[in-house]
């Protein structure tokens, strides 16, 4: 729940202009395309900041499979770093929980 919540909060529209260019570019690179990163920067700005949609139906098909492809492969490389990360911190977490009912336990014995 926490990395579904954290994907969804790094996504929002103030950082989607920075991450969908990269994630379309990766996935034209990967599937061999032909679109240049300022088309797809250019074409990302207007549709998310004036909801011109122009630069986008141009491109087509190639970049919605870039798109596609993209997200496909940043979620392949992100998906494990963030469980590994977000497991590390709950472990951590629950650590420093079990500390802080045991020195209570402890100073109400005491008591």
């Amino acid at each position: 729940k926490i990395g579904a919540a954290a994907g969804t909060f790094v996504t929002t529209p103030p950082t989607a202009v920075f991450i969908y260019p990269v994630q379309i570019w990766v996935g034209n690179r990967f599937l061999g395309g032909g679109l240049s990163f300022e088309s797809i920067k250019k074409a990302s700005t207007d549709m998310l900041f004036a909801g011109n949609w122009d630069g986008f139906v141009k491109m087509g098909m190639e970049l919605i499979a870039a798109f596609f492809a993209g997200g496909l492969l940043w979620a392949a490389v992100m998906t494990p770093v963030t469980y590994i990360l977000v497991r590390f911190l709950v472990v951590r977490y629950r650590e420093m929980r079990k500390r802080i009912a045991k020195k209570s336990k402890f100073k109400t014995e005491q008591q």
